[in-house]
């Protein structure tokens, strides 16, 4: 509602001034509306690291995940993910799964299924989660790519 009162304010302010003025204030007036959607990256967390290898098949030697972007949607964040397959043979059957591990316990908070990986190529998928996190929690985060019994587990390493 305040947003609401707040475009109609400009918009009779905007009745007096010319056209290019007109545009500028309009353009202010969007970035300041949807700047809470694009400033979700967390601060104060460490590199992104591989912290467990169980491939004993060396299926996913040469598939290599990139530190995830953060996004706030609503009540949580929304991660983009970059995975790129090194190697020229395809791989299928490959599933990013996002665990949390807080209490002591360790909990899946969302999984996906990522289409087949062909040779020599990117590919970008998002998640949603509705955690609220603190800045010492996001080192509690792992992101694992498993194919069959075969995983790659990656985390932020601890800043202190």
């Amino acid at each position: 509602m305040k947003l609401w009162n707040l475009l109609i304010t400009c918009l009779q302010l905007l009745k007096s001034l010319n056209h290019m003025w007109k545009f500028i204030i309009i353009f202010i007036i969007s970035l300041s509306a949807f700047d809470n959607a694009f400033a979700g990256q967390p601060d104060g967390i460490g590199e992104f690291i591989v912290t467990d290898i169980n491939d004993k098949d060396s299926t996913l030697n040469k598939v290599r995940m990139f530190p995830p972007k953060f996004y706030r949607i609503g009540n949580g964040r929304r991660i983009e993910i970059k995975v790129c397959n090194e190697d020229s043979m395809q791989i299928r059957r490959v599933r990013c799964l996002l665990y949390y591990s807080g209490s002591g316990k360790r909990k899946c908070i969302n999984k996906i299924w990522i289409s087949p990986l062909e040779g020599n190529e990117t590919y970008y998928f998002c998640m949603n989660i509705k955690l609220k996190l603190t800045k010492e929690e996001w080192s509690r985060l792992t992101f694992r790519i498993k194919r069959g019994k075969s995983y790659k587990d990656y985390r932020f390493s601890d800043t202190d």
